[in-house]
């Protein structure tokens, strides 16, 4: 299925629908990897899927993402986005099979080879999934996105969205520095904070949060 087909689908089906549609479509999970596989990562992210991840964004403004804020203002705007050949995306699963919420990478590639050098990690988490099952979805994406040959990989996180940042410490990633002004949302510009699964070389000056 062509990702303009995931924008332009027509209506919306129900769950056991949805289910067969991903069969018949040959969607395959990806693998689990490093024993981490109670999260379940689907792709290509299916209209219905995408548009129940962005109804509840927009119910949700105050603090609309959980991983790395960097979120579409409009849902042109995010087509848009998925549809950048340097923008990967999963769906993301519970162990029973519920939609929980989408990953996204924006990725920068060597020249040569094609070779993903590092990505930005962006992670909607739908309302109810935002506890103990975050911290397993955010090593999932990282676990499958190491697989697959990222060098580092990267998240602006709201300065003042305390428990995206909890999370980051709680991971083990390191905090970068503050990214004065570089989140929009909604006509204000948010500060970010940089994080980085790995540290600079030879260099002590970043810390863990």
């Amino acid at each position: 299925m062509e990702t303009a087909e995931l924008f332009h689908a027509a209506d919306a089906v129900t769950g056991a629908q949805l289910h067969a549609n991903q069969h018949a479509a040959g969607r395959a999970p990806a693998p689990a990897g490093r024993g981490v596989s109670e999260i379940r990562l689907s792709t290509p992210v299916f209209f219905e899927e995408l548009e129940l991840i962005w109804k509840a964004i927009q119910d949700d403004l105050l603090k609309p993402l959980f991983w790395s804020d960097f979120a579409p203002q409009t849902w042109e705007q995010w087509a848009e986005w998925m549809e950048m050949r340097t923008v990967d995306a999963w769906a993301l699963h519970t162990p029973h099979g519920r939609l929980m919420g989408l990953a996204q990478v924006s990725a920068r590639r060597e020249t040569a080879g094609r070779l993903p050098l590092y990505g930005e990690m962006d992670i909607y988490l739908l309302p109810g999934y935002r506890g103990r099952l975050a911290a397993q979805a955010i090593r999932r994406v990282t676990t499958h996105l190491l697989d697959l040959g990222y060098q580092n990989l990267l998240a602006y996180i709201r300065r003042d969205h305390r428990q995206s940042r909890y999370m980051a410490a709680h991971l083990g990633w390191f905090r970068i520095g503050i990214v004065p002004a570089y989140i929009p949302w909604h006509g204000t510009l948010y500060d970010a904070v940089l994080y980085s699964l790995k540290p600079p070389q030879k260099d002590k000056s970043c810390r863990k949060d």
